[in-house]
């Protein structure tokens, strides 16, 4: 009889315990999912995150944000971080100013409507998404104090069909930092500029197409860039504008694997040289030569300003960089746009009768 009443006993622990715990644990269970489902920052700080606060709204069911003549400023480290799928409607002028990131996405986000939105960061990127950001439609301006984030940052991919997104007197190595893909169409404009040394306006970390629109990296400091990406550029439409000004080793636009021009308007400015593609492997005797293989492409259809033609050479010396062994060569394929001769010298980054500025168009 004892027996049966110490196993009850512990039954009925069992069971207070269990009840207990998922007492505690789905108040926080329910708690993380609304998370989730609501903006966090300085929209939600005060306000029920279902209520509208006259220049603000949202709505937890489609995750819309709408933002009509909403100015904020804070001292607080977020303006405003939004889950995944979050679509924000701008309407008239509206501004998040914030200590750190102005307007973060957890995942995807698209922006749309006919207003602008300014996006101001004290100490860190004004503009951030885990993955894709979409632009619609809008003006959207990303400003930062800091000299060590990019004032807009964007983890996966870019693609703007409608509006504008621009970056203006930042003070970091890039301006518009995309990790893959920056995709812009007819009605959709992509713009940064400054005056900072050693810096890319706008860059890809795979590549680049331009189907219409316009693409402009205008850079103004030394040994700046105006476009740069990893991988390829394409353009078959649209204009593209990348400027190095400066009377320094800038140049105008850059893609390390394939710069092919089919249509468009293309303008490029660089001290440097205006227009290159290239490769760079670090290999034994050479061994590794055939893996360099960068391309510089234009349509038959297109015209060059100055007659200009595709020059195509490869440099190969024994790297002096830090680290490097004994017998370690540096070997680099370039593709320039020219209209001379065309030489290079690694040990001081020189080149030689490059086209300093070129002007493709059908």
């Amino acid at each position: 009889m004892i027996k049966i009443n110490n196993t009850f006993r512990k039954f009925i622990r069992i069971i207070i315990a269990a009840t207990i715990l998922s007492v505690a644990v789905l108040p926080f269970t329910a708690s993380a999912k609304a998370a989730v489902k609501k903006p966090i920052g300085t929209l939600s700080a005060k306000i029920d995150v279902a209520s509208s606060n006259g220049s603000w709204s949202w709505n937890a069911e489609t995750l819309t944000l709408s933002l009509k003549n909403c100015k904020i400023k804070t001292k607080g480290l977020y303006g405003c971080v939004v889950p995944d799928g979050t679509k924000v409607i701008i309407k008239g002028k509206n501004v998040i100013s914030s200590d750190r990131v102005s307007l973060w996405c957890k995942g995807n986000m698209t922006i749309k409507g006919k207003g602008t939105l300014k996006l101001k960061s004290n100490q860190d990127t004004a503009l951030t998404t885990d993955e894709t950001l979409r632009i619609k439609g809008g003006k959207i301006y990303a400003y930062t104090k800091s000299k060590y984030a990019s004032p807009v940052v964007i983890d996966k991919a870019l693609k703007i069909r409608k509006g504008v997104l621009s970056v203006y007197n930042h003070q970091s190595a890039s301006g518009i930092e995309v990790a893959k893909n920056i995709r812009v169409y007819k009605k959709g404009k992509l713009r940064s500029e400054s005056y900072t040394d050693n810096a890319v306006e706008i860059f890809a970390g795979k590549a680049i197409y331009l189907y219409g629109g316009v693409i402009k990296g205008n850079a103004s400091g030394k040994t700046s860039y105006g476009v740069w990406s990893d991988g390829e550029i394409y353009v078959t439409g649209g204009k593209l504008r990348g400027f190095s000004n400066n009377n320094s080793d800038g140049i105008g636009c850059v893609a390390k694997k394939t710069f092919k021009i089919t249509g468009g308007n293309v303008k490029a400015k660089g001290n440097l040289t205006a227009i290159a593609a290239w490769n760079r492997v670090i290999s034994t005797y050479n061994r590794e030569r055939y893996k360099v293989n960068p391309s510089l492409i234009i349509s038959s259809k297109m015209k060059i300003s100055s007659g200009a033609t595709v020059k195509n050479t490869w440099v190969s010396q024994r790297y002096h960089g830090v680290g490097a062994k004994t017998d370690d060569y540096i070997c680099e394929r370039f593709c320039v746009l020219g209209t001379n001769y065309f030489s290079y010298s690694y040990d001081n980054f020189r080149f030689t009768n490059t086209l300093r500025e070129a002007i493709i168009s059908v």
